[in-house]
């Protein structure tokens, strides 16, 4: 979930050199983004839900991007068990990892702004 946010908030140029160097994901790995239009559609998916969500076999990774004065410059994320990642604790999992993914971003700014 981390490494999918970061991607999906490189620049234009970034990415192009980032799929150059890389490729674009296999299906096993990322379904539905092993096509060029199918990443760019998942990329602005990420972007427009403001976090990544992936679910492996009986775990869920979320994860939400870290801003620096607008740019992301890191993701946080989190793992949980399928059976507890549903309902209010899905919620409250979600809430906690993007508001702390924000207080990061404002300790960095500040830190910045020193």
């Amino acid at each position: 979930a981390v490494g999918r946010v970061l991607l999906a908030y490189l620049s234009p140029d970034e990415l192009n050199i980032f799929l150059a160097k890389k490729g674009l994901p296999i299906k096993q790995i990322w379904p539905g983004a092993h096509t060029l239009n199918g990443l760019k559609r998942v990329i602005n998916h990420i972007r427009n839900c403001g976090y990544s969500a992936i679910h492996h076999q009986r775990i869920v990774g979320v994860a939400f991007p870290i801003k620096e004065h607008g740019k992301v410059v890191a993701a946080l994320g989190v793992w949980a068990p399928v059976f507890y990642f549903k309902g209010d604790h899905r919620k409250k999992i979600l809430e906690e990892t993007q508001k702390t993914a924000l207080q990061i971003g404002e300790l960095l700014n500040n830190y910045l702004s020193l």
